[in-house]
């Protein structure tokens, strides 16, 4: 019968003879969590410099890079499940501990942030979709984190290893139950509604990403049809006034300004809610962009 690489190394006197060996002790399920890892840093790469050219965001392509870097040093070890025996083991074991650190990190922020989604839903009136992607994000990260710990060698007492490995594993299946029962949860249109504070607190000067409240809240009223039927005054008393003097604003539209969007690169799109009336009452409620605004 054909040995496992990790019994070849200790034959050979690894200096990690004590270590717990990887609980992926069949060679092809490394090899596939190897190609995973080189193609999920492929994309990582590609997304962190797309971010870079449409949001600027430093940080995103960093990390992008970081894991690039990584890569090379890391890939061996999870595909042959064993430290290399020579002073390659110090680049591997460091180059392991920033992509598993990359893995913790971006799943923590995909559950903070569709954990914040979820209590922010009624005034932003955030969709099942969108909260299960972050969650879902947040649970792919940390599952790729429990495939990195199971393809190595951990310096841990076998039994110590296994118990790390299954608590992450029950960590790792809450949040994928998680993020099943939010996607097929009820739409947050059900509990929205217009946080009038929020609305006349959110700047509409700013670039985006600094302050999107209103922008937020503009899409939800939108996508949720939460002004349908008010009459003008109670328009007014939920959005405040609207804009004056906007010439392509019609007897019966009235317009409020939203703030800027687009302006990642260049001038951008100075954004309106747009609401129409007929007989009084709200008929529609939409978004409208003026391309390349100067003031």
């Amino acid at each position: 019968m054909r040995r496992d690489a990790t019994e070849a190394d200790a034959d050979a006197g690894s200096p990690h003879d004590e270590w717990a060996p990887p609980l992926l002790s069949r060679r092809p399920y490394r090899t596939l969590v190897a190609l995973a890892l080189v193609l999920v840093t492929g994309g990582a790469l590609l997304l962190g410099l797309f971010l870079l050219v449409f949001e600027p965001d430093a940080w995103q392509a960093g990390v992008a890079l970081l894991m690039l870097f990584c890569l090379p040093f890391a890939v061996r070890p999870v595909e042959l499940g064993r430290w290399s025996a020579n002073w390659l083991r110090w680049p591997e074991m460091v180059a392991f501990v920033l992509l598993l650190a990359v893995a913790i990190g971006l799943g923590v922020r995909g559950l903070a942030h569709g954990i914040a989604l979820l209590d922010e839903r009624d005034w932003t009136g955030a969709t099942p979709l969108e909260i299960a992607f972050w969650l879902g994000e947040g649970t792919a990260a940390l599952g790729g984190a429990f495939l990195l710990l199971a393809s190595v060698p951990l310096p841990l007492p076998r039994r110590a290893a296994r118990w790390a490995l299954a608590a992450l594993a029950v960590v790792v299946s809450a949040c994928g139950l998680a993020t099943a029962v939010v996607y097929a949860g009820p739409d947050g249109c059900g509990s929205f509604a217009v946080d009038r504070e929020r609305w006349l607190a959110g700047a509409v000067d700013s670039p985006s990403g600094d302050d999107r409240d209103r922008e937020r809240i503009a899409d939800a009223i939108v996508r949720c049809d939460a002004l349908d039927g008010m009459t003008i005054a109670e328009v007014r008393a939920a959005l405040g006034p609207e804009a004056e003097g906007d010439p392509d604003i019609g007897a019966h539209t009235r317009g409020w300004p939203v703030g800027w969007v687009n302006d990642g690169i260049g001038p951008g799109d100075e954004q309106y809610l747009e609401v129409q009336f007929a007989d009084g009452r709200v008929a529609e409620a939409s978004l409208r962009y003026d391309e390349y605004a100067d003031d």
